[in-house]
């Protein structure tokens, strides 16, 4: 088999150069029109990153926390490969007079009520003007499963697997387990230990047990397949 990313794909409409997973694109033009029928406007701060990006930003970051300095104040930023913006499927929205017509303290809200019906989700636990991150959301399509059952890392995980851009955590056994999970195998419990059972499902499916062989095997399955075992 020949390993293969599904694409990222050109959303101008959300400025020269912005780019999305092929699977993001029509839940990002949905949003946006949704904002725009409610008399707002759906501005991304920011898309899709490299991992080479999201190393600026976590470097940021790290010498923010290690200067002593409140980590509120500035935005929090997760290593190269555990950020949704790898996999093209998270954007950072303006969140400042996005509804023009709409008081400051009801931004936020309104942009969570538009984009919920449309699979858009928060990291923060209620829309707030005042946390930190309160303009990050993302969009799960086809790894809302695995972010549901093995966490968000492991869901952003995936989700730059996917596009190619999972960097350094792309051997990753949890992710290899939740990959597994992903087309059907049973495996038992995922617990990020390659064990006998992972093993025999890899061997099944692949007849190798080289993980450097396997994982870009399994990158050949479409993420539109259905995940059909969770748990064993």
């Amino acid at each position: 088999m020949t390993s293969k990313y599904r694409p990222l794909v050109a959303i101008p409409e959300f400025g020269a150069g912005a780019v999305c997973a092929d699977d993001a694109r029509g839940p990002f033009l949905a949003w946006q029109a949704a904002v725009a029928a409610k008399g707002g406007t759906l501005h991304a701060n920011s898309l899709t990153r490299t991992c080479a990006q999201q190393q600026v930003l976590r470097d940021a970051y790290v010498r923010w926390l290690n200067a002593g300095k409140p980590a509120p104040a500035v935005a929090a930023a997760n290593k190269p490969g555990r950020s949704n913006h790898q996999g093209g499927r998270a954007i950072d929205a303006n969140t400042l007079n996005a509804f023009p017509h709409a008081p400051a303290d009801q931004q936020v809200d309104l942009l969570w009520a538009t984009g919920a019906p449309l699979g858009f989700t928060h990291i923060i636990p209620r829309p707030d003007e005042t946390l930190s991150e309160r303009w990050h959301f993302d969009v799960w399509l086809g790894w809302s499963t695995v972010k549901d059952h093995l966490g968000y890392d492991t869901g952003c995980l995936c989700s730059a697997l996917d596009v190619g851009q999972a960097g350094e955590w792309q051997s990753d056994e949890r992710l290899t387990q939740a990959l597994l999970l992903y087309i059907g195998l049973d495996i038992g419990e995922p617990d990020g230990v390659l064990g006998k059972r992972s093993w025999a499902a890899i061997r099944r499916f692949t007849q190798e047990t080289n993980l450097d062989v396997v994982i870009p095997i399994l990158r050949t399955q479409p993420a539109s397949s259905v995940w059909t075992k969770v748990v064993g």
